[in-house]
């Protein structure tokens, strides 16, 4: 009756906080003493969670290795920071799902035809796992079109296995960038990638 409502500016409505407002244009929302002090409340624990969250990079590699949100997630990280990379005509298969022959993402670097596989699996897996899953998707890439192949992946990859990857894509004729953990944590840690990394690893 009195036009007082229970509002929380973290989305959570809280006892202590009454706030007179109208949702007619050119009202103001009059604060209260109870609100003010709900928002500093908000403050401190925002604050203790910053202190407990892992710096120089820890934070977002960690994420990346623990990755929990699916194929569906990995495929659209993927196809969001490729651009950033320079890569062009960005055209994702099924990032929902469906069949795509091996083929997540086809997309265009320095004029040659590019097809780009993901890989993000949970957690840390042995590295025949992941020679295996790259010669299925290698097998998938070849085309007459075709002239070059990322491997995107949140994985370690030592330099060893690196070269050879990409001795077995020449073997097919086409050229290998692998996008490993180390190297996309170091891509969304960056400005460019403030967005990407707010969006898919919650990290400001």
């Amino acid at each position: 009756p009195d036009g007082r409502r229970r509002h929380c500016v973290g989305g959570v409505q809280c006892r202590q906080v009454e706030v007179t407002e109208s949702w007619q244009p050119g009202y103001l929302a009059v604060i209260t003493t109870r609100k003010r002090r709900c928002l500093a409340r908000h403050q401190r624990e925002r604050t203790r969670t910053m202190a407990t969250r892992q710096h120089g990079g820890r934070e977002t590699w960690q994420r990346l290795l623990n990755w929990d949100r699916g194929a569906t997630d990995a495929e659209r990280l993927a196809a969001r920071l490729l651009p950033v990379e320079g890569y062009q005509a960005i055209d994702p298969a099924h990032p929902l799902g469906g069949p795509d022959g091996g083929r997540d993402i086809v997309c265009r670097y320095q004029d040659r035809s590019t097809v780009v596989a993901v890989y993000f699996p949970n957690g840390r897996q042995q590295e025949r796992v992941l020679i295996r899953k790259f010669e299925s998707d290698l097998a998938g890439a070849q085309s007459k079109d075709v002239r070059a192949m990322v491997f995107f992946t949140n994985q370690e990859v030592t330099l060893s296995t690196r070269a050879r990857l990409v001795e077995m894509a020449h073997a097919q004729g086409l050229s290998l960038e692998v996008f490993h953990l180390e190297r996309v944590a170091a891509c969304l840690d960056r400005p460019a990638g403030y967005g990407l990394r707010l969006e898919f690893l919650s990290i400001e």
